[in-house]
């Protein structure tokens, strides 16, 4: 018996030491790459998009009007697909085919969340398409939604699927998963996260009063923002004291917080826009001018010797929200002709805090 035992073990101590050379030889993952050169990169490139194009490049969408070969015709109409995706006739499919390969992504996008379901094949003129499944390990090729969503791109040189996006709406922060073709077959996949530095930016002041009051309005609300951000974030707690120079509102500023005017362009109005003063324009850009309804704040702030009613918020339509956060600042009772100020801060990339890369 021992003597069958020696032979086996040695077998596996060679198979086990030939597979350390292998991954030895296979170098780091196409990951790995990406992630050092983002460690290279000076902060300015981060404020700009996509500062990953020369290793990760976005494989440039499909025109909605560019005409299909004869294969993506056909894949199409095939009505395999629907019942893999769950589509209904009514619904439409889209197709992207992998630059330089003969694989193709058969998409349903719906709702408003925009969730994208997938199906990948592999398709040659007068042969039959076969389905691939998908590289990406624990990962569903359903149910991207938001800001997720799996996408063709040229990875390190290679054609790839990535599929990833922001880890959520309210931070800048990126996780991808990446897996190369290798014209046979997909690649073992690979994880890619990026960490970053933030900072926040006006980037829109309306202001109605003296110079040096606006000036202070601008601080306040960028004091304000940050709280915000940083309390939705689960940092610090959004604490109306630390804007209140310690006071408590009088009986008077507290009934207006309590029964806000709700008639347009009020403290209340659930489609509240940043306030048009002085004769400008309003931004014909409502995702970033109208306040999303998820989570608004309303509270009495100190400034310049007397109470305001501030409403602060992320930047978005219906549940949808931007990486701006909005502050309006109000006389009290907070109605639409007590506005005097409003502010846009927008999250910026400020550089990079972290790349890391694992298979």
């Amino acid at each position: 018996m021992t003597r069958s035992l020696v032979p086996r073990a040695a077998r596996l101590a060679c198979a086990m030491v030939a597979l350390a050379c292998m991954a030895a030889q296979a170098g780091p993952s196409v990951c790995a790459d990406v992630a050092a050169q983002a460690r290279k990169l000076p902060d300015s490139a981060w404020h700009g998009p996509e500062p990953l194009a020369p290793w990760l490049r976005r494989q440039e969408p499909r025109h909605p009007r560019a005409a299909l070969s004869a294969v993506e015709e056909e894949l199409l109409e095939n009505p395999r697909w629907r019942q893999v995706l769950g589509a209904g006739p009514e619904q439409s499919l889209s197709i992207e085919r992998l630059q330089g390969t003969s694989v193709h992504r058969v998409d349903q996008v719906a709702g408003t969340a925009n969730c994208q379901s997938y199906v990948l094949v592999e398709a040659r003129p007068g042969l039959p398409a076969r389905v691939l499944e998908t590289p990406i390990r624990g990962e569903q090729a359903m149910g991207l939604c938001v800001t997720q969503s799996a996408f063709f791109a040229t990875v390190q040189g290679q054609p790839a699927l990535v599929v990833g996006g922001p880890d959520s709406m309210l931070g800048l922060d990126q996780h991808y998963r990446v897996s190369t073709w290798d014209g046979k077959g997909w690649t073992q996949a690979c994880s890619l996260a990026l960490k970053l530095r933030e900072r926040l930016r006006q980037t829109e002041r309306r202001c109605q009063g003296e110079t040096d009051w606006c000036d202070a309005a601008a601080a306040l609300a960028r004091d304000l923002a940050q709280a915000y951000d940083d309390d939705r974030r689960g940092g610090a707690s959004l604490e109306p004291q630390a804007f209140a120079d310690g006071r408590d509102p009088d009986r008077f500023m507290r009934a207006s917080l309590r029964l806000p005017d709700a008639g347009p362009g009020a403290a209340g109005d659930p489609a509240l826009q940043l306030p048009v003063l002085g004769g400008e324009s309003r931004d014909s850009h409502l995702f970033l001018s109208s306040y999303s309804n998820v989570d608004l704040r309303r509270l009495a702030v100190w400034l310049d010797g007397r109470w305001w009613m501030a409403v602060v918020g992320r930047a978005g339509v219906g549940w949808r929200e931007s990486t701006s956060t909005l502050v309006t600042l109000y006389a009290p009772l907070g109605r639409a002709v007590d506005v005097r100020a409003g502010f846009r801060f927008t999250l910026e990339a400020a550089g990079l805090a972290a790349a890391t890369a694992s298979d």
